[in-house]
């Protein structure tokens, strides 16, 4: 295994465990003090059909905008308890756990060209992730750490495809048009593998801090058979907003957040790592061998509590290229390996992704 990965993992459980960086004294900090609902759903959509609501996007390169491609769809909804079943705070009994959470979810990841029923070499492959997951929060002061396992699976029994065409369908019925098409390839989607999926994020909050605005530092990691990559970014919140990440107060606020990703694996390109191996994927039909180590990942979004009990941020999401364009060698057949020849305008996986966040939080 990759000595990089566990190097970073080790160091924030130390981040989480030590002493020195939570600082066990009593809290000074009056926004920890503030009300923790007992209850609060979210419910998120990501999908980049939503780019088009945006005023002015035609002027956008056309491949801002366009549909269903690359990461084409994406849903959760989250249940937050307070009191919490806080299973870490058994082992480290003076960091204050916030919140508990279930989250289940399900992502969608399509080629640029869903009509086609073959498969497209140089276009990603469909890839479908249905998961749920436990975490728990914890905020001292000016540090906050998360926690997750996730389960689930990935490929057809993820049921993306029959997700996606029903979608389409019901936008068709709904507007009376013959778009959006129903994505034809997903027979040649990446392969049934189960998932155990861990996923770490620490944050020093406001350590730049003024009236109206902060920045705040973070590092994130995923380590699991789907996803594994660590991550560096900067947080800002611009507006009336509470300190602690884990509480709204009534106000409004821009919040932005840019990430540069270093990935080691990620099976919706690559195929599930127990099937895999390093020449080949023999249960999926396309997958890429390498993929592009290093991603930036950035999002604007206004948040807006108008009340106490309800939360809604809406925004626009942007992913870099996550295809290694200069080594881009496919696990495909032999055959087609040797016929590979990227059609004019089919290199989609070379331009970035866009997508709109929608997410509202109801506290009761």
């Amino acid at each position: 295994m990759n000595r990089i990965p566990v190097l970073i993992l080790g160091f924030l459980f130390f981040c989480l465990f030590s002493p020195n960086v939570w600082g066990y004294v009593e809290n000074s900090d009056p926004s920890t003090d503030a009300k923790i609902p007992d209850r609060s759903i979210v419910i998120q959509f990501d999908n980049d059909s939503f780019v088009e609501w945006i005023p002015g996007i035609r002027y956008a390169p056309t491949y801002i905008h366009d549909t269903d491609r690359n990461f084409s769809n994406g849903f959760r909804i989250d249940l937050q308890l307070n009191p919490n079943f806080g299973i870490f705070e058994y082992l480290v009994p003076d960091i204050p756990n916030q919140y508990s959470g279930f989250l289940t979810g399900q992502e969608i990841y399509t080629p640029e060209d869903i009509i086609e029923e073959e498969v497209l070499m140089d276009q990603r492959p469909y890839a479908g992730y249905l998961f749920i997951e436990y975490y728990e929060e914890y905020y001292q002061k000016n540090k906050y750490f998360r926690f997750g396992i996730q389960t689930g699976c990935i490929g057809p029994c993820a049921l993306a495809g029959e997700t996606q065409n029903k979608i389409h369908e019901g936008k068709r019925e709904a507007n009376n048009e013959d778009t959006p098409p129903n994505a034809n390839g997903w027979d040649h989607q990446i392969s049934d593998e189960m998932v155990l999926q861990t996923n770490i994020k620490l944050q020093w909050v406001s350590v730049i801090e003024k009236e109206y605005f902060d920045v705040s530092p973070f590092i994130i990691g995923n380590f699991g058979n789907i996803f594994t990559d660590i991550g560096l970014g900067i947080n800002s919140r611009f507006g009336v907003f509470n300190r602690n990440p884990v509480l709204e107060e009534t106000g409004a606020y821009l919040k932005m957040n840019v990430m540069r990703k270093r990935v080691f694996y990620n099976a919706t390109l690559q195929g599930g790592w127990f099937s895999r191996t390093f020449e080949n994927n023999k249960n999926s039909d396309h997958t890429f061998v390498e993929v592009n180590r290093y991603v930036w990942n950035m999002d604007l979004l206004f948040s807006i509590t108008p009340v106490e009990w309800f939360t809604f941020n809406m925004g626009l999401g942007f992913v870099g290229s996550e295809i290694d364009t200069e080594n881009r060698e496919t696990a495909s057949s032999e055959k087609e390996q040797n016929d590979f020849d990227p059609r004019e305008g089919g290199n989609s996986l070379q331009e970035d992704q866009y997508f709109v966040r929608i997410q509202a939080k109801y506290n009761f």
